[in-house]
Formats: C-alpha cells, structure tokens, sequence
C-alpha cells in the first residue's frame, strides 16, 4: 500500500486489521472486508462481486506482499496465483 499511497498514509494503517488490497478493497487476514474506513471513501468492485468472477487470476510478487497474498486466498479471492520463485516459498514456510 505503500507504493501508491504513500508514506504519509501508512501510519494509518498500521493501527488497522488491513494487510493488503485487492481491487482497491483493503482485506484483513482472512481476506474478508477490513474495518477501515477507506472501504467507504472508494469506488470498486465490490469482493462478493469478486468472488462471482468465474475465473480470477491475481498477479503480486514481493516478500512484503505475502500477508496480503495469503489473504487472498484464504478468502477465495482468487483462483490462479502467478507470482515469483521466492515469493512462492515464503508463501510455503
């Protein structure tokens, strides 16, 4: 989240359950809708309509996004998981 949000944001959510986003809709842990009030302020496919999508394929790569990777998954977010060699491995460990 850092990357596109910046610095100035993140302390924000460092005080919340968010550990990721998928389609601009910060998820918690078990890749459920988080508490956050910034779910309220955006405009996007909503993660039931999501989860409607026969066939998802999320792309993300980076040890800083294996929380939010696993997340996804855990909530069925995604079907087909394309990602890197190491980041697959911490996904394992």
């Amino acid at each position: 989240m850092k990357s596109y949000l910046g610095q100035e944001h993140q302390e924000y959510f460092d005080h919340t359950d968010v550990v990721g986003d998928i389609c601009y809709n910060f998820i918690d842990e078990n890749g459920r809708s988080s508490l956050s009030s910034w779910n309220e302020r955006v405009i996007a496919l909503e993660l039931d309509q999501l989860r409607e999508i026969p066939l998802v394929i999320g792309v993300a790569c980076g040890l800083e996004k294996v929380q939010a990777i696993k997340a996804a998954l855990e909530g069925k977010l995604v079907h087909v998981l394309v990602t890197d060699e190491q980041t697959a491995q911490a996904l394992f460990d």
